[in-house]
């Protein structure tokens, strides 16, 4: 327990504490000879340990839950609380419409728990919470985004060029401590959405060849120069394959081919720079040199296409027509899925 300490200046007998006597270093007791009030001061009250939960009335001292049963609201503290109880500022404790269990979403009018899962914190609001559902706050930020796209892009483009270090860190961080989650989401993103980030990619691709056509040429030139051993075994196989297959498409047959489709690419419906020929079946796949395998399109196209299954392919191309289709069909002489004409 505490000791006594008479004042120097007023003479009264107070507790040797810190609440009546400021602390010092240069005296015996570490107390000041002076009480606080004879300096000025109020006796400071001791702090008061409350449980986690509850808030301490200013003016009654009671220890109460910190609530809106008991205390009004105030955005201006840090709980958000008045410091006095209601009853001390002449009201009752009482179960009141403030305190809502439940609340309706003012846009879809859908009733939900008034709690921070399905309600975004706003201080100031009733209950500090919003009057719109997060679901309807999600989409209506989405449509903002994309009624406001260039602004968002260049905001994004912005703040991760004066942020880059530390969203690197970040995300480097949650990989090193949710590696197993992030690849299970990476994984199953690709699988529901394979035909989309395949046309994603293609159009990435195609823009990148369209701003670089020189450094690709390039890149190319030198490639061939320093590979003609693996093309040379490509073209012997090729040939190799060829001499096995049916070998009659003739200039007619191409002359044919451009008045059917108008002189323009089978697939796109574009006229072309590069004439090439294309075969419906790859030779890869046993497709013969013949009229009803053979059509016209760009050498970009035909390059594309490579050895994929030509319907199927198509069909993912951004400049897929089902009418081309159709009369690619009638040129190869497909119906129902029977080939009508022969191949000889």
């Amino acid at each position: 327990m505490y000791g006594v300490k008479t004042c120097c200046r007023c003479k009264r007998e107070l507790p040797a504490d810190g609440f009546h006597f400021y602390i010092v270093q240069n005296t015996k007791d570490n107390l000041r000879s002076s009480c606080k009030e004879c300096n000025g001061s109020k006796f400071s009250k001791p702090k008061i340990l409350v449980m986690h939960g509850y808030k301490l009335c200013s003016r009654c001292n009671r220890e109460l839950p910190a609530d809106k049963f008991h205390f009004f609201a105030n955005v201006n503290t840090c709980d958000a609380l008045h410091s006095a109880c209601k009853e001390c500022e002449g009201k009752k404790f009482s179960i009141s419409n403030d305190i809502e269990t439940h609340r309706v979403c003012i846009k879809c009018g859908g009733e939900f728990p008034a709690t921070k899962e399905y309600f975004s914190v706003h201080k100031g609001r009733k209950n500090n919470i919003e009057g719109t559902c997060k679901k309807c706050r999600n989409l209506q930020s989405a449509q903002y985004r994309e009624e406001n796209k260039e602004k968002w892009d260049e905001y994004d483009r912005q703040y991760y060029k004066d942020n880059r270090d530390v969203i690197i860190q970040r995300s480097s961080d949650y990989y090193k401590d949710n590696r197993e989650t992030v690849l299970v989401k990476v994984k199953q993103y690709g699988i529901s959405n394979k035909e989309a980030i395949r046309a994603k990619d293609i159009v990435r691709s195609r823009k990148y060849r369209a701003n670089n056509k020189g450094k690709l040429a390039k890149t190319q030139k030198i490639w061939l120069a320093t590979h003609k051993g693996i093309r040379n075994i490509w073209k012997q196989k090729r040939k190799a394959k060829e001499r096995l297959l049916i070998s009659t498409f003739s200039s007619k047959d191409l002359e044919d081919c451009l008045n059917f489709f108008n002189h323009k690419d089978t697939y796109t419906g574009l006229p072309m720079n590069s004439v090439s020929q294309d075969h419906v079946i790859p030779v890869s796949k046993g497709g013969h040199y013949v009229r009803q395998n053979i059509v016209i399109c760009e050498k970009s196209v035909n390059s594309s296409k490579h050895k994929s299954d030509m319907e199927t392919w198509y069909r993912r191309q951004p400049f897929f027509s089902e009418e081309r289709l159709s009369k690619i069909h009638e040129w190869i002489g497909l119906k129902n899925g029977i080939q009508q004409l022969s191949l000889i």
